[in-house]
């Protein structure tokens, strides 16, 4: 599912199904328990909370009885993400932090809901300094401005 005839387009060419129009309108046409799987890559940050809870019942009706769901978006745990880089996409409405977003599966009623973080920045401090407290401030600043760039939350449709 995507609003962008180019992405579908590409999706088609590679033998996907692929369909242009919006999740949630989708989402509730399709038959209850008869998907899968769903994944979505940096849709969140474009919509409003209300909508993004709208999304996750309408998925978690969707789904088959255990099928995952998992929503990856920028993790702006990382300083140099939520202060910086998700601005630069005018389209973002407002960054989600990652506890929030599994808050929002395991209210929704998902389960085994995890969190996991990827996409390594790549500019970081030089971490060989002497062992001790200057080492492990240097870590600490590396996780909290230069911390992985993304990450996925992944729960699953109650059984």
């Amino acid at each position: 599912m995507d609003l962008d005839p180019r992405m579908v387009a590409q999706c088609r060419e590679k033998g996907l199904e692929a369909h242009e129009v919006d999740a949630l309108t989708h989402l509730r046409q399709v038959e209850a328990g008869s998907v899968d799987g769903l994944y979505a890559r940096h849709l969140a940050e474009h919509i409003l909370p209300g909508e993004l809870v709208e999304i996750l019942r309408a998925c978690r009706r969707a789904l088959a009885p255990g099928a995952p769901t998992v929503f990856v978006t920028p993790n702006p745990k990382t300083l140099t993400v939520g202060a910086h880089t998700f601005w630069t996409d005018p389209q973002h409405l407002r960054p989600i932090p990652p506890d929030l977003f599994k808050f929002y599966l395991e209210v929704e009623g998902f389960t085994d809901v995890e969190l996991r973080t990827f996409e390594p920045s790549e500019r970081r401090l030089n971490e060989e300094v002497p062992a001790g407290p200057i080492r492990e401030n240097v870590k600490l600043l590396n996780e909290t401005l230069f911390g992985d760039r993304d990450y996925a939350v992944i729960g699953h449709a109650p059984k």
